[in-house]
């Protein structure tokens, strides 16, 4: 992927937004890619460290534990969260899912950027914010025991690329442990709720995009 393509994935991200494009390729420029085989860390507590990354191909599980927090994709950043932390190291473990690669920032590439670009500063901490807001989501539904949250935490888990295809929903409601019924009223509600739309046996997690 060349400079200029990795600046305009950068410019989707809301951190990025009112930074112009030739100040992102000099970010981009100063930043490390590196490819992953499936099962790699690209992040995790054990390997320490501050750096920010975004997905450029591929896609990558993030982890808390066994628990699965969320999916990404081609775009999304990851390691914002405690970039500027007192903590030596995440919180999270992020493993590829399959072969993909990543671009990595160092904090003070961020810290510069933040500094000289006050909408990078505004964006950083409307991106935080969303991000509180999504993990809160995730917490609930990992701890609650309803069915509509046991459903949403395994299509989390099992999403490629914002969607999960179901070929059975027996087949589903047994490996959730819940009755048929249960599980088209779960459906129904995480998709009046905004959290998954269905078409046909593809069901989409639109959950993210609340980010």
């Amino acid at each position: 992927m060349t400079v200029q393509e990795c600046a305009s994935m950068l410019k989707n991200n809301r951190i990025f937004q009112s930074v112009n494009e030739s100040r992102l390729e000099e970010l981009v420029d100063g930043a490390q890619t590196r490819t992953f085989r499936r099962g790699d860390e690209l992040l995790s507590p054990e390997r320490g460290g501050r750096t920010m990354g975004m997905i450029l191909t591929g896609s990558a599980a993030v982890n808390k534990g066994r628990a699965v927090i969320s999916t990404l994709v081609p775009g999304d950043i990851f390691g914002a969260v405690t970039l500027f932390s007192d903590e030596p190291s995440p919180a999270t473990t992020v493993t590829a899912r399959v072969e993909c690669s990543a671009v990595f920032f160092e904090k003070d590439a961020i810290a510069q950027l933040i500094e000289s670009e006050p909408g990078a500063a505004v964006g950083f901490a409307a991106y935080l914010s969303a991000r509180i807001r999504f993990l809160t989501r995730r917490i609930e539904a990992l701890t609650a025991g309803d069915s509509a949250s046991k459903l949403l935490s395994y299509l989390l888990e099992r999403e490629q690329a914002g969607e999960v295809d179901i070929q059975s929903c027996a087949e589903l409601a047994r490996r959730l442990d819940i009755g048929r019924a249960s599980l088209y009223r779960a459906l129904d509600s995480l998709e009046t709720s905004g959290d998954i739309r269905r078409e046909g046996k593809k069901i989409f997690i639109t959950v993210k995009n609340r980010e």
